[in-house]
């Protein structure tokens, strides 16, 4: 399976180009920060395609968050003096901005319209074998506003009111003893 997740910022403004065949493009590189070596960055490449590439070239800008999922494509090419390169693109088919674009004063864009707060693509049917499913609220957090916790597995707002719950790992039934079967 050829799938990538990437977190990181955009380096500079998406750009939206028209392909020989017709078909609207966005290009743009995502920045990431090496987990323990915060000297050096890795840069990829990203393009997308129709919908999503629309999507990134209207809400986004230089600097902000985003997490990306897509394909990694080798491609050869001749560079300007003629020598054969190889070089590596991401071919995002699903995007999810972390941040607002800096560029606008408020949450509508110059056409009044709301930006939206979530991603843009098709399900990626996450790590395991079923489609991720998401609750109210796009699936990452709830507020409960004080009121007692359901056991939906996200994580929860309780505003103070005790511990969030998640559904327990694995039910021992009862008369079974809890220790240990190894001497």
């Amino acid at each position: 399976m050829n799938n990538i997740v990437i977190e990181g910022r955009l380096a500079q403004d998406p750009e939206q180009k028209q392909t020989q065949n017709g078909k609207m493009m966005t290009t743009y590189n995502i920045a990431c920060d090496r987990q323990y070596d915060k000297e050096h960055v890795d840069y990829f490449h990203c393009l997308s395609f129709g919908q999503v590439a629309d999507y990134v070239a209207k809400y986004g800008a230089t600097g902000m968050s985003i997490i990306a999922v897509g394909s990694v494509q080798i491609v050869n090419y001749q560079d300007k003096n003629g020598q054969r390169q190889t070089g590596v693109n991401v071919m995002v088919n699903s995007v999810k901005f972390l941040s607002r674009n800096p560029n606008t004063e408020n949450p509508q864009n110059q056409n009044g319209q709301q930006q939206p707060q979530g991603g843009y693509g098709q399900p990626t049917g996450g790590y395991g074998n079923g489609q991720r499913q998401q609750a109210n609220g796009g699936g990452y957090a709830q507020n409960n506003n004080g009121y007692a916790p359901r056991n939906t597995g996200y994580s929860q707002n309780n505003n103070g009111y005790g511990q969030p719950q998640a559904p327990d790992f694995m039910q021992v039934p009862s008369g079974m003893d809890d220790e240990i079967p190894f001497n």
